[in-house]
């Protein structure tokens, strides 16, 4: 590995640890190389969302993801145009210097490339993930489950689709013989990657956190929560700006984390296909967001009083039950 390579995913590393306060606990069960994958993934990410949650004018918004966009379009252009002379790959806005690059000092593409590299992660999965953060910027309102749902996928089951090719990386892992029912070792994941499972692991993570943050979205004049549903329930957008957590509201949040539970169900049947390391950290990751649905459920749906959150012990808590898993002791 180049020095701009291992420089970059050390910045990615720092930019993980510092924000993804329910990822990286998890992040840490893995093999170092896909350890420092993922935290290149979340970067990027990171990176995607803080220029949306700018304080800056929706236009200087657009402007500075469609940078984002083509920079990361750029940089597999600059690896396969040109290298280096010390034979790195160049990557054109991780080494701009110019203070007018939004970009600039964001030395993040060298360890993403060689992420998409080395996993198989195509571009096209997070050209899709930013099609959802600049959807942000112009839809507030979701008039369907159905339109919610692609909602999720592009900001969520994208990432899991992501997830799932770094996890399983050069591993065989088991699948379903049709007539025993039992793993059979034959199979590689990589040939599932598309599968609904994924993504629905991403839209559950999703839809625990529209309704963990009702309250916030609001203030920004976001409303998640499909307009048919809200209808349906009797609950009005004025009434969610009030924070009126009445039976009506309740019923409707009862009705959303039903949803939600029933992707984590369909979600978990990933877990078996995975090699020890990524069922660990899937373990976890969906163990920590079903968390914050059921505590949730436990305060009756009143996220209005205060932010939903799980203590840090109870986090290192699951990942610490999941070494057994990590190391293949215990299913």
């Amino acid at each position: 590995m180049n020095v701009a390579t291992a420089h970059s995913y050390r910045w990615c590393e720092q930019i993980a640890r510092r924000a993804a306060k329910n990822f990286y606990p998890a992040f840490r069960l893995l093999p170092l190389v896909q350890r420092r994958s993922m935290c290149a993934l979340y970067a990027f990410l990171r990176v995607a969302d803080d220029l949306a949650d700018s304080d800056d004018p929706p236009g200087i918004k657009r402007r500075d993801l469609a940078e984002l966009r083509r920079a990361l379009h750029e940089q597999r252009e600059g690896h396969s145009a040109g290298r280096s002379k010390d034979g790195a790959p160049q990557h054109p806005v991780a080494n701009a210097s110019g203070s007018d690059s939004v970009l600039a000092g964001f030395p993040l593409f060298p360890a993403l490339y060689d992420t998409m590299q080395r996993h198989g992660v195509p571009v096209q999965l997070l050209d899709e993930a930013l099609d959802g953060v600049e959807q942000d910027l112009t839809v507030c309102r979701y008039e369907t489950y159905a339109d919610l749902s692609r909602y999720c996928y592009l900001v969520a089951g994208t990432v899991g689709l992501c997830c799932v090719r770094i996890w399983s990386a050069a591993t065989p892992a088991p699948r379903t013989n049709a007539t025993t029912r039992k793993p059979s070792a034959d199979w590689s994941l990589a040939t599932l990657s598309p599968t609904p499972l994924a993504t629905a692991a991403g839209q559950a993570l999703q839809l625990t956190n529209i309704l963990r943050d009702v309250a916030e979205d609001i203030e920004r004049e976001r409303v998640y929560l499909p307009a048919e549903d809200l209808q349906r329930f009797g609950v009005t957008v004025e009434s969610l700006r009030r924070r009126q957590c009445d039976e009506r509201f309740r019923a409707l949040m009862r009705f959303e984390a039903q949803r939600a539970y029933e992707c984590y169900n369909e979600a978990a049947a990933l877990a078996p296909y995975l090699p020890p390391p990524g069922r660990a950290v899937f373990l976890v990751l969906t163990g920590t967001y079903r968390a914050l649905l059921d505590e949730i459920a436990r305060r009756n749906y009143d996220v209005f009083t205060s932010r939903v959150r799980l203590p840090r012990w109870y986090k290192l808590w699951l990942a610490a039950r999941a070494l057994p898993v990590r190391y293949g002791l215990w299913d």
